[in-house]
């Protein structure tokens, strides 16, 4: 039913064929003082936060020898590693005052999106979120897209593909205590909602593990992070009769490569990686500042008017509130492996 997901060549060429970056000279004049552009990433967590910038920095090494942004090299700047989100508008700041700033990748967790968002806005700068929380983009706030699908909408595919393969009436919801939790509570009972599927019970897991009720059966929607969901999974242990889902939060090695038995045959929506992630959206950057200018709010018109960029995780395109378009990749857990297939219409 899934096959191995595979990355289609040098994703660069793909860029260039379809936004005509090596053809087309920025509008805006080169970076202040610096003579280079910036794109920037604020990422807490060091594991997601290290695969994308290596993916951003994949994708600028083939961009600057192409000729950079009419002529001139663009660099990377991370901050935000080891930090906690007291530091999150400190932090913004310095990167919002780098001169030549494009746009600013991150976070993914949605309490420091949330912030970013609010930073960005007020400085006037575009900020791709990596965060899956619907209501980062709900305000259609013209800087804020998203470089990944919300919850609802992973929620919606996944449960399609559990409800072609057999019925059932209902399910189980495991989100995070706090703001965050409520967030994606209320997303996963929209899709519940649309899919005919009842919301048999809800599970709030914070620092102590929490049981899954025995009788428990049907479908189980597993949205936590990936450290809490596989404690969960190692505390569930094996269920052979529950039909679990994750969302893309888990599709990351340190949930891939260390989940238990439990979580063999588990199906995730799958973005192709962090690494891809952040290589696709550094390469859609500058393709909207090569089309449409520099500047930040030439570079925000450019993410929001241009043509779809193909990619390692597909193809980037937003709607007019700032979310990507576009199917979603769905995929299965094996032995510690994602294998992804492309999600049927």
């Amino acid at each position: 039913m899934f096959s191995s997901r595979r990355w289609a060549g040098l994703a660069l060429l793909a860029f260039g064929a379809t936004s005509g970056l090596a053809a087309d000279a920025p509008r805006g004049g080169p970076a202040a003082a610096s003579q280079s552009y910036v794109i920037g990433l604020l990422e807490a967590d060091p594991a997601r936060g290290d695969a994308l910038a290596q993916g951003v920095v994949e994708a600028l090494a083939g961009l600057n020898a192409a000729g950079g942004i009419g002529g001139h090299p663009i660099r990377l700047l991370r901050l935000g590693r080891g930090e906690t989100w007291r530091m999150g508008a400190p932090l913004m700041a310095r990167l919002l005052s780098e001169p030549g700033l494009l746009a600013v990748l991150g976070p993914t967790d949605g309490a420091g999106a949330h912030l970013a968002a609010q930073v960005a806005t007020k400085r006037g700068v575009p900020v791709i979120t990596l965060s899956a929380e619907a209501s980062l983009t709900q305000a259609f706030d013209p800087w804020v897209f998203r470089g990944v699908p919300d919850d609802r909408e992973q929620a919606q595919a996944v449960l399609d593909e559990l409800l072609r393969a057999g019925p059932t009436d209902s399910a189980t919801l495991v989100v995070p205590s706090g703001r965050e939790g409520r967030e994606r509570r209320l997303a996963l009972v929209a899709a519940c909602g649309a899919a005919q599927v009842t919301v048999a019970a809800t599970l709030e897991v914070g620092e102590e593990p929490v049981a899954l009720a025995a009788e428990s059966a049907g479908i189980v929607l597993l949205w936590l992070d990936a450290v809490p969901a596989r404690a969960f999974l190692e505390h569930l242990g094996p269920r052979r009769e529950l039909r679990i889902a994750g969302s893309q939060r888990l599709e990351t090695p340190v949930f891939l490569d260390r989940a238990p038995a439990a979580a063999e045959g588990m199906l995730l929506p799958a973005v192709g990686g962090d690494l891809a992630l952040g290589y696709d959206l550094a390469g859609a950057i500058v393709a909207a500042a090569r089309r449409s200018g520099a500047e930040p709010e030439r570079v925000r018109a450019g993410l929001a008017s241009g043509p779809p960029w193909r990619g390692r995780t597909g193809t980037i395109r937003f709607d007019g509130k700032g979310n990507r378009q576009g199917p979603i990749a769905l995929g299965v857990v094996r032995q510690g492996a994602l294998q992804a297939a492309a999600a049927r219409p």
